[in-house]
């Protein structure tokens, strides 16, 4: 949990880096029929909303939520927030800018019902603070950016609330900046610039799913140090880095059991929702870690190298 704490924190604090201009809120719309109250009285009356509002606070954005406008306000519970290491007390040292990019990042322009979200995989919405999350819709169950949603039309004066299990924090830049706020992935890092493909990888185009192995895995896998990697065949990496790579945006809600292409131009197995394979593996790869945005798709961490 430490751990995961001081991760969620570097995750937030590079936001703070890329601080939005202030949003601007109408105030000549009219009050729903039968409702009276603005998004900050309706989400405390939730009783399970306390760290988004403790947010608001903190940073400064009361005026902006209590006044009248029309939009969606996608709003993770408290178990949401407490899952991705942030409390009341570690929002309490959060810097405000850094928050009011977060909470930018869970809010739509315009009431979107339930029933009116674009059913995906994958649609994108475009949030205030100028970045996208994305619907998608299995059986009765809708995702934003992998996140449920647990509670659906929740009706105030400036708006509507749905709560959702997750945090869908603002990505942080590219593939290796992102990889770069946490050491686990150092040796993936050396590995994809000795593949000659941090220009590839970092680029916006193709949309991208990464699984990607911690140094443990690699190390497991004979690259026990960076010296080692950089002492390694290039295009052997390489092969190896784009297997690694599959070119669609996939979030852990959108995973299941099937194969699925790469980068390298031949297909990995999806064991299940928690597990891949290469075709040289012998053992599966559990994937440990879900859903890391970054600014053109998404990371998840597995276990083991995949082996093509």
């Amino acid at each position: 949990m430490l751990k995961k704490m001081k991760y969620s924190l570097l995750i937030f604090f590079l936001a703070a880096l890329f601080v939005s201009g202030c949003d601007k809120r109408s105030t000549d719309q009219q009050y729903p029929p039968g409702v009276k109250d603005n998004i900050i009285t309706v989400a405390s009356q939730q009783g399970n909303l306390n760290t988004f509002i403790a947010a608001i606070q903190k940073a400064g954005m009361e005026a902006d939520f209590a006044s009248l406008g029309n939009y969606t306000f996608i709003v993770p519970t408290d178990a949401a927030f407490t899952e991705a290491g942030i409390t009341t007390a570690v929002i309490n040292t959060l810097p405000a800018d850094a928050l009011r990019r977060i909470l930018r990042n869970h809010i739509i322009s315009g009431r979107i019902r339930s029933l009116d979200l674009l059913p995906g995989p994958n649609s994108a919405y475009t949030t205030i603070g100028r970045d996208s999350i994305f619907t998608s819709t299995y059986g009765k169950d809708v995702y934003f950016n992998g996140k449920k949603i647990e509670k659906v039309d929740i009706l105030a004066n400036n708006g509507i609330l749905h709560t959702i299990n997750g945090v869908l924090a603002p990505p942080a830049g590219n593939l290796t900046t992102t990889l770069s706020t946490n050491p686990n992935f150092s040796l993936l890092i050396a590995a994809i610039a000795r593949a000659n493909l941090t220009a590839t990888l970092n680029g916006v185009s193709p949309r991208l799913t990464i699984f990607a192995p911690t140094n443990a895995a690699f190390a497991a896998a004979g690259f026990a140090d960076t010296a080692t990697i950089n002492a390694a065949d290039p295009a052997v990496l390489s092969n190896i880095i784009r297997y690694h790579a599959v070119p669609r945006r996939l979030y852990g809600s959108d995973i299941f059991a099937g194969s699925l292409p790469t980068l390298q131009g031949t297909n990995i197995t999806v064991v299940s929702a928690t597990a891949v394979k290469g075709t040289s593996n012998t053992a599966n790869s559990a994937i440990t870690g879900k859903d890391l945005i970054y600014r053109n798709g998404v990371v998840h961490t597995i276990d083991r190298v995949l082996l093509p």
